[in-house]
């Protein structure tokens, strides 16, 4: 394949550049197109740059030969990167993101010059084998250049800039096509104009620290894999109704409300912590709310949860779905409010894999609005749209944003969990899963996609739901390259104990991006498990890593019902593979407490159905 032949397929109708966009005939009204071009022109959006450049280093291999000039003896077929590269890239990169006067001003000479030396060879092949002692294609350093100049020129990209400062003028643009999109009832996915069909782009929170990949060589911007494979949706503060049909809820490509930054280099979520309360419900599960259904003559079959520990979406119609959430919120509450007496105030509340309905979950989050809560991340067992049709079994992770202009975003479980004899032994399900035989979740496998968020300016979150941890396809390849600071792993399983599984694959992640992550489960399963005496007894319910490679088990006494977590950001410089520093603005979150959250007194009273599994009550 030919350099132009890439192009014109990322970009088969054009894309916006100077010329095209200060013609006299580009008189137009606010809401109207930005006019495109034909390709041979400098894209003006920094992310249409960085797709072009991005697609090429990849599918050519180019990226894994550049390396900083260290005068090294053996440094053949090497992209070697001096002081004065560096130096020129960030310069021309920050003068490209431009202030807000820059609208209509045309890209640096020297940007111009460099993109005009990599067109000149746009007939060179994409990928061409350099042999040992040979000189790299002369199209491979023009396109490290450009992809280098748009990465420091989307800095801020996606965040909202620091107090008292406006935003870039590439963040201003992009921000106004996106808004444009939104309006249009599209889904955002990439930041880029290129077909998404061949590659997404969307901003990025850490850069790799170790390996050589091309996600080393950025730090505001991330080549994503195709939509059709996966998508990973921005979310930052949306606002009116509609932002609840952000990031494709229930697996279909709706619509976001209004579309704002979060600050990148915001100094609000460094300023204080950020606690999270710990609610491990189901705190009990009957072997009959797990059923399996299979064909006599096949060797596997189907298990369905089915909850017997918070009412499901199709009780919200009921006429005591009022007084069972009362006493739903009651028990919340209760946690939240005796929390606060020891940290102050609970910023997020995570509830584990198939913990609660989407009817539940939209409830709660509209009654945490009298709260100092921010976030409710939890795993649900149906899905359904806001006026409660649609219903939808599965397995879900939603996240709600509280407050006034708040979202929620639903995503669906990438993989299906498999029960096998083991597990069936050990959770002790023989009464309702014959464990001579394989059973697969039945659940459907749609719409694979993570959400993104945004919070307090500088912090990415995203979640997983349990074997979305451990494999690979296709959700890791969008954590890696976007690198959320914080990554709730939400599951339905045994103790998290450093041997197990969820500590070995949250230390790839806490690696590669450098991911802070808290895998977290149910008391249900874990007592099950402690019940058969098979295993040695445990109530370790989350377990911390983070990339400093710390990994803390986070066990839950008896007598609490959550654990609270304090995080405290901590900030430093992350280099590029070609050695960009960041000036300081990567984000680590660190565990820096741990409480056990306990009922007592009045908040105790009428919770016992609940810590028992058994909810509604039926009464």
């Amino acid at each position: 394949m030919k350099i132009s032949t890439l192009i014109a397929a990322l970009f088969p109708k054009g894309y916006v550049d100077y010329e095209a966009l200060n013609a006299p005939a580009a008189e137009r009204g606010s809401n109207e197109e930005l006019p495109l071009s034909k390709p041979g022109h400098l894209p003006y959006l920094c992310t249409d740059l960085f797709a072009i450049v991005a697609m090429h280093l990849q599918r050519s291999g180019a990226y894994h030969h550049v390396a900083p000039d260290t005068h090294s003896p053996h440094a053949e077929r090497t992209l070697s990167v001096s002081d004065d590269d560096r130096r020129q890239w960030v310069d021309l990169g920050r003068r490209w993101r431009g202030d807000t006067t820059s609208f209509g001003k045309a890209p640096p000479a020297g940007l111009v010059e460099i993109w005009r030396a990599f067109w000149a060879l746009r007939g060179s092949d994409v990928y061409s084998a350099v042999e040992v002692g040979g000189e790299p294609p002369a199209w491979w350093r023009p396109a490290l250049s450009l992809l280098c100049i748009a990465d420091e020129a989307a800095h801020g990209l996606g965040f909202e800039p620091p107090e008292k400062s406006a935003p870039s003028f590439q963040s201003r643009l992009i921000s106004s096509l996106i808004q444009r999109r939104i309006a249009e009832g599209e889904a955002i996915f990439s930041f880029s104009t290129a077909e998404t069909d061949l590659c997404c782009v969307l901003p990025k929170s850490r850069t790799p620290m170790v390996g050589c990949t091309l996600r080393s060589l950025t730090h505001n911007l991330a080549l994503l894999p195709p939509r059709g494979l996966a998508r990973a949706y921005w979310l930052p503060y949306a606002s009116g109704a509609e932002a609840e049909k952000a990031a494709g809820a229930n697996g279909d490509e709706g619509e976001s409300g209004s579309w704002t930054e979060a600050p990148r280099d915001s100094l609000d979520s460094g300023s204080r912590p950020l606690n999270c309360l710990l609610i491990p419900m189901p705190f009990r599960v009957q072997a009959s709310s797990i059923q399996g259904v299979r064909k006599d003559d096949e060797r596997w079959g189907w298990f369905r949860i089915q909850p017997t520990w918070c009412a499901g979406s199709e009780d919200a119609t009921a006429d005591t779905f009022s007084y069972e959430m009362d006493m739903f919120w009651a028990f919340v509450h209760g946690l939240i409010s005796e929390a606060e007496r020891d940290v102050g105030q609970v910023h997020v509340l995570v509830f584990p894999e198939a913990a609660l309905s989407s009817a539940v979950f939209r409830e709660l989050k509209q009654r945490l609005e009298v709260t100092n809560v921010e976030l409710l991340i939890a795993g649900l067992f149906d899905s359904t749209t806001a006026d409660g049709g649609n219903y939808r079994h599965g397995n879900f992770a939603a996240l709600g944003v509280i407050g006034a202009d708040g979202l929620i975003s639903y995503r669906e479980k990438h993989h299906r969990w498999r029960l096998d004899r083991s597990q069936i032994q050990t959770y002790a399900l023989g009464a309702s899963l014959d464990p001579n035989y394989g059973w697969w979740e039945d659940i459907d496998i749609l719409s694979r996609s993570l959400d993104v968020y945004v919070l307090r300016g500088s912090t990415t979150v995203t979640t997983l739901i349990c074997e979305d941890l451990a494999r690979h396809d296709p959700c890791q390849e969008l954590v890696r390259g976007i690198g959320p600071n914080l990554v709730f792993a939400l599951l339905m399983d045994g103790p998290q104990l450093k041997a197990r599984w969820p500590a070995r694959y949250a230390t790839v992640l806490a690696e590669d991006p450098g991911s802070s992550v808290l895998s977290f489960t149910s008391l249900g399963l874990i007592e099950r498990s402690n019940a058969t005496g098979l295993v040695p007894a445990s109530r370790m319910i989350g377990l911390w890593r983070d990339d400093r490679g710390e990994t803390i088990e986070l066990s839950i006494p008896a007598d609490a019902q959550a654990l609270c977590l304090s995080l405290q950001s901590t900030c430093f410089e992350e280099h590029t593979l070609d050695g960009r520093g960041d000036g300081g603005c990567a984000e680590s979150w660190r565990l820096s407490g741990l409480q056990p959250v306990r009922l007592s007194g009045r908040h105790a009273a009428g919770v016992s159905e609940i810590l028992a599994g058994r909810w509604p009550t039926k009464s």
